[in-house]
């Protein structure tokens, strides 16, 4: 799909601008610094810059300007764990083994035997920081973080006095009084401000646990932010009128909670002279649905979380600033986290893993579009749980359609995102789908054998693909 350089006029002041680079820095400072905020369960229209005006993100806002917005990035998986391990490792999931249900009984590799990305920027020279949501089976150290701050073992802390938070490598429990995600934000400053960022090339990982429930409590200035607000004048764009979303105006207070932490990192990077040798990457884990659709459960249409092959799931905002990144462009190419890994060791002046199937979106943020992707992949196996049946699947995306199969038993599906954002109509048998049918089956089969997918081998998989 063509690029879409989107003018002030157009899209919520995003312009197309370069980002200044400082051209006389030290030589041992020159190499590029990696910041990566991740939030949790933010959904794709959850920022203003993806037309929501309702909802208060000036910091997305502002490095989507200066940056490159991927509107129609996706999730590799839609569920907590398995994402970031695929952002760890640069593997989909079948690969690194991480799903709930690890894939039917198949043994889980072990951490050392999988490439990370934090180790091999260790490798490459950088100083390598975690600060903030782990919710992985290994250690930070396993994956090459060598200064562990404040960070939350698997599960979810309460937002505000928290339990259950560590620091160090070691894990040392913590009881620490204020907001999990100010406290999160505290340490990412901490670093940013200290003499080891202007030594040379740090990554520091900045992973809130905002927006992901329980949504609250928050800051009074952000609850007042949305007090007495009647929801439907929250209702994201891409929301069907019909879902039924619980607690939205809690989620939109995270949401901003969130956006504030970026902030609070986007201005130590400026406060240090930092931003101009530093690239920037935001994004989030994965999606949320917020009752978007009747996906089989007793719920109904009224299910809020995330797992399902649908946009709602799916689709994350995925913000990139920095170094030789042209600014204010909204991108429709068909990115996806995969891609991350790649991007960021190439940043580094580093080589991917031979391994990695993701691809190296640099073209795309120096303005180049050549090479750019096509089609995104999407998967995930999770066990059933009370009142959530079992899933799993496989799925390819590309800009305007999506092919869905699934284990067995339910049907494959097919949807035009272009004339059905919803995904309401299932073209599978439609004539109308036909062409997109055959192309996203190539496309998806090619996948499959290239990852040594074994999915490949399910009957329902064999019906569709050719």
């Amino acid at each position: 799909m063509t690029r879409m350089v989107i003018t002030l006029a157009l899209v919520l002041g995003l312009r197309t601008t370069a980002i200044a680079v400082t051209p006389a820095e030290p030589a041992k400072a020159a190499r590029t610094n990696v910041v990566v905020v991740v939030s949790d369960d933010q959904r794709w229209d959850m920022l203003g810059a993806a037309g929501n005006p309702a909802i208060a993100t000036p910091a997305m806002d502002r490095l989507a300007r200066e940056g490159v917005f991927f509107r129609q990035a996706t999730a590799l998986a839609p569920q907590c764990s398995p994402s970031r391990v695929t952002l760890l490792t640069g593997l989909a999931a079948h690969q690194h083994g991480r799903f709930s249900n690890t894939s039917r009984g198949a043994a889980v590799p072990a951490a050392s035997s999988l490439p990370m990305l934090p180790r091999a920027l260790r490798a490459a020279g950088y100083r390598t920081i975690l600060v903030g949501k782990w919710h992985v089976d290994f250690s930070p150290g396993e994956a090459g973080f060598e200064d562990v701050r404040t960070w939350m073992p698997p599960g979810i802390a309460p937002y505000s006095q928290a339990t259950g938070l560590v620091r160090g490598a070691e894990g040392v429990p913590l009881a620490p009084a204020g907001y999990t995600n100010e406290i999160f934000g505290d340490d990412a400053v901490s670093f940013l401000e200290s003499d080891a960022a202007t030594a040379g090339p740090f990554f520091l990982w900045v992973a809130l646990s905002a927006p992901h429930a329980p949504f609250a409590p928050n800051p009074p200035d952000v609850v007042r932010r949305y007090a007495g607000r009647d929801e439907r004048t929250l209702w994201p764009p891409g929301l069907p009128r019909d879902a039924e979303p619980r607690k939205l105006r809690e989620y939109c207070e995270a949401v901003t909670m969130a956006d504030r932490q970026l902030g609070r990192v986007l201005d130590a990077l400026d406060r240090r002279q930092l931003a101009g040798r530093t690239l920037v990457v935001f994004l989030s884990d994965n999606g949320f649905m917020l009752g978007s659709r009747d996906v089989g459960t007793d719920e109904g249409h009224a299910f809020q979380g995330k797992r399902y092959p649908y946009e709602a799931a799916v689709r994350v905002p995925l913000i990139v600033r920095g170094p030789h990144v042209v600014g204010g462009v909204v991108d429709d190419h068909a990115v996806s986290t995969l891609d991350l890994p790649p991007t960021i060791l190439a940043a580094a002046g580093a080589a991917p893993e031979k391994r990695w199937r993701g691809r190296d979106l640099g073209g795309l943020l120096r303005g180049d579009p050549k090479a750019a992707p096509e089609d995104a992949f999407i998967e995930l196996a999770d066990v059933a749980r009370p009142n959530v049946p079992e899933v799993e699947y496989r799925a390819v995306r590309t800009p305007a359609h999506k092919l869905i199969v699934w284990r067995e038993p339910r049907a494959a599906e097919l949807y035009d995102l272009t004339a059905d954002p919803e995904e309401r109509r299932n073209l599978l048998d439609d004539e109308a789908g036909a062409a997109a049918r055959r192309d996203l089956a190539r496309r998806l089969g090619r996948w499959l054998d290239a990852t040594d997918d074994p999915a490949r081998r399910w009957k329902s998989v064999a019906g569709v693909l050719p």
